[in-house]
């Protein structure tokens, strides 16, 4: 079965439906998860009272609670060739093709896995992601090393642009460290994961405020359920919370 999400203009995966007048991320067939444009996350958390498991609103939860939530530590390299048919078994140490588009996503998060045996799985949590977006001008150049990458782009072989997004981190000091990259070279490349490796350390600062939300999903490959599917069963609607 074929998974393609939609790209429309500044809306990214917000559809499955085919047309021809437009472009399609492909998801990969050996892509683990799908990095997504983060989203509230619905349900009440579960947390320890006096040794007593109870469960709190995300909104209500403490750092320390919401933290304690969010157990794991992952780095994902997700590359997304832009087409408007078709899967492609693509990964991490793919090269490109000549004239092509592509996304490379490379997030840092610390999250909680939750699994839903009819819809999939999906990713909660706050972190780091480094978007570039870019147009090979021939075959063949590797994009599973972001150094390497900016190598690429300042030999003319691919051109594109850079950006970095904080996800659910709140603290001025966050704030004034985010650098503003454009086109990608190894310059703008070394100075933003350099700010990330800085905002990923104040992630426990006193004065950081953390809001996770839903960063990635996986879905079930045995049905025929959408991305939208597992999103909504996770997120807040109507101004309220999902059911749990």
């Amino acid at each position: 079965m074929k998974k393609t999400i939609l790209l429309m203009v500044l809306i990214a995966y917000t559809s499955c439906k085919s047309s021809s007048e437009t472009y399609y991320y492909t998801t990969y067939k050996n892509i683990e998860y799908l990095p997504i444009d983060p989203l509230e996350y619905g349900y009440p958390i579960p947390v320890l009272e006096n040794n007593v498991k109870k469960y709190k609103d995300m909104f209500l939860a403490t750092k320390e609670e919401k933290l304690n939530y969010l157990v794991n530590e992952n780095v994902l390299v997700t590359i997304l060739e832009l087409t408007k048919d078709g899967e492609i078994n693509l990964g991490p140490s793919a090269t490109s093709s000549k004239n092509k588009q592509y996304r490379i996503v490379m997030d840092y998060s610390k999250h909680k896995t939750l699994n839903n045996s009819s819809l999939g799985s999906a990713r909660i949590g706050v972190g780091l992601r480094l978007i570039a977006k870019v147009k090979s001008n021939k075959s063949n150049v590797g994009f599973g090393d972001l150094f390497a990458l900016g190598i690429a782009a300042e030999s003319n072989h691919v051109k594109g642009t850079l950006a970095i997004e904080v996800i659910g981190i709140k603290s001025k000091d966050v704030t004034n460290i985010i650098p503003f990259p454009s086109e990608i070279n190894p310059t703008t490349i070394q100075h933003a994961m350099q700010a990330m490796a800085t905002i990923k350390s104040k992630i426990y600062d006193n004065t950081t405020q953390i809001f996770p939300q839903i960063i990635a999903i996986k879905l079930n490959e045995t049905n025929n359920c959408t991305q939208m599917d597992l999103i909504e069963s996770l997120s807040l609607k109507n101004n309220g919370y999902v059911k749990n």
